[in-house]
């Protein structure tokens, strides 16, 4: 065996080297480690990109530990990388926390006349809204009444009632603007396109039926493409469809 790689690797099991030797050690010698203790045991050691400096050390030191007993090396385990990471692992949460907490606030002060109308789509609110995001105030009668003239259409209560609330919706996969809606026709029946719910697929339409208030999803990926049922009113698609898919973002 490759006496290099040995007394590194129990160097490694004893925390005898900072996080940065070790990850310095491992660049410079990392077809050395794959030669050596194949290809599952190098995955493992591997320094990975969503871990720090010190929780590759951590990670790298367990699989190097598990390596050397397979080959009947005898070492002594430090813990000094698992207190570390368990340190720094701690006050991520507590500063995830913290930031979940402002959220909170701040939906609460810039959306909190959304709590009542749509209570399930508003507590994910809490939990996914970020910068990225945009919700804007809904629109005045009048406006409301000018696109419905603009449309010739005639706006259902339960549509008026949203986009007297919510005249921008942009979130992870979902675009509403009371701007842009407009009227299409789709296996010969006329909808108004609301904006866009990538639920099957990026790009795929948010059709609303002003004849009975049912939304459905043009799945445009689909050959030919589906026009695919979610929700029989304006409420059931925040409260249901769109508090379940954003709450997948967050799992």
């Amino acid at each position: 065996m490759n006496k290099n790689l040995i007394d590194t690797f129990i160097n490694l099991a004893e925390c005898r080297l900072t996080a940065t030797d070790w990850l310095t050690w491992f660049n410079n010698n990392k077809e050395l480690v794959g030669e050596i203790c194949g290809r599952t045991t190098f995955l493992r050691i591997k320094p990975k990109d969503n871990l720090s400096d010190i929780g590759n050390a951590y990670s790298g030191q367990v699989a190097a530990v598990d390596w050397l007993k397979k080959k009947n090396v005898a070492v002594v385990v430090g813990d000094t990388y698992q207190k570390a990471y368990q340190h720094e692992f701690s006050e991520f949460c507590k500063h995830e926390q913290e930031k979940d907490k402002e959220r909170q606030k701040k939906v609460k002060v810039d959306f909190g006349y959304l709590e009542n109308l749509y209570p399930k789509f508003f507590k994910q609110l809490q939990k996914s809204f970020d910068t990225a995001n945009t919700i804007e105030k809904g629109k005045l009668a009048p406006e409301i009444s000018r696109k419905e003239q603009a449309l010739s259409l005639t706006f259902s209560a339960e549509l008026n009632t949203f986009f007297s609330n919510i005249s921008k919706l942009i979130l992870e996969g979902i675009t509403i603007d009371f701007d842009d809606i407009y009227a299409e026709t789709f296996d010969k029946k006329q909808f108004l396109v609301l904006g866009e719910f990538w639920l099957y697929g990026d790009g795929d339409l948010l059709l609303y039926d002003l004849t009975t208030g049912n939304c459905f999803s043009y799945a445009h990926e689909y050959s030919p493409p589906k026009i695919i049922a979610l929700s029989k009113t304006m409420t059931e698609l925040l409260e249901k469809n769109f508090s379940k898919y954003l709450k997948s973002y967050d799992q």
